[in-house]
């Protein structure tokens, strides 16, 4: 992906889209990138993607961003092992934005408001995907984290008993970044294997890192309830429970991020990207965005 995102880059900053001297919009574009996202998601990246390009274009282009750095969840999904080189894409997308002019503002909350102060000629959402938390999951409850927390770092877990539960991607992704530091790690999921969206080659070195890592698995299994210290679940029909865990991480996948977007209804020119679309992959993202951008 990183290659054919260079090739990308190569084609769009050559002169196929190149504008006519002095033909700029006459506002400008508002890229809005505010709410943060869940590890199986790339938000900003669709964002940026399409703000150097739209720059590239000869339009007025600002992006806000809600956190102090740009990234979002892209960032994230380069912290598990051997994944480091997503990073590059949000490197690149930066480094455009500051070629082409790109106005990129950090730290801001993107509200009806502002954009109404604002006049933006055209709004572009992306806002990515927040976790998907079933009812009978308490987040209050002090040792529950999601993975988006611990992926970020913002709750660090050392040398503890860890249950994770969902085995997609996201979720033994994790579940890896916690053996990694020394802790005692168990994923739980209906699936009947883990990571099963993830690609043949891929999947087969995760999977071999996990037994490496003692990752146990406890597949084929519904969770009934979550308690403090682990769950009920059942398994071919059988009950069980699981107890014992210091804490407890939902992995169970994302859905769109839409609170912006429905403050926003009534308002003209608005146009999602990405996860704030539709939860999927980072490929899917960037590609939509070019998309948009070149037509716009």
């Amino acid at each position: 992906m990183i290659d054919a995102y260079r090739a990308l880059g190569t084609e769009l900053a050559g002169d196929k889209i190149a504008v006519k001297h002095g033909e700029k919009a006459k506002g400008g574009f508002g890229m809005i990138i505010t709410e943060y996202m869940c590890v199986s998601e790339e938000g900003l990246a669709a964002g940026l993607q399409a703000a150097w390009i739209l720059g590239k274009r000869g339009h007025k282009v600002t992006v806000y961003e809600k956190e102090p750095v740009a990234g979002g969840q892209y960032r994230l999904a380069a912290v598990p092992t051997n994944k480091q080189d997503h990073a590059q894409i949000i490197s690149a997308c930066l480094e455009f934005c500051k070629k082409y002019g790109v106005e990129v503002r950090c730290g801001i909350q993107v509200t009806k408001e502002r954009l109404e102060k604002e006049g933006f000629d055209e709004i572009i959402l992306s806002t990515g995907s927040v976790p998907v938390i079933p009812r009978f999951i308490d987040m209050s409850q002090e040792n529950i984290y999601t993975a988006q927390e611990v992926l970020s770092f913002e709750k660090m877990v050392h040398e503890k008993r860890v249950l994770v539960l969902g085995a997609g991607l996201v979720g033994v992704e994790t579940a890896e970044l916690l053996a990694e530091y020394g802790n005692d790690v168990t994923v739980v999921d209906m699936l009947y294997k883990a990571a099963p969206l993830a690609p043949k080659r891929p999947r087969q070195n995760l999977m071999e890192h996990l037994k490496a890592l003692e990752i146990k698995l406890q597949l084929n299994s519904k969770v009934l309830s979550v308690n403090p210290d682990g769950i009920d679940l059942e398994c071919d029909g059988v009950s069980s429970s699981l107890k014992g865990f210091d804490c407890i991480v939902p992995a169970f996948g994302s859905r769109s991020n839409t609170a912006l977007a429905d403050s926003l209804m009534g308002f003209p020119n608005v146009h999602l990207v990405g996860d704030a679309r539709k939860a999927g992959d980072a490929k899917k993202a960037i590609y939509e965005a070019t998309q948009l951008a070149l037509e716009l």
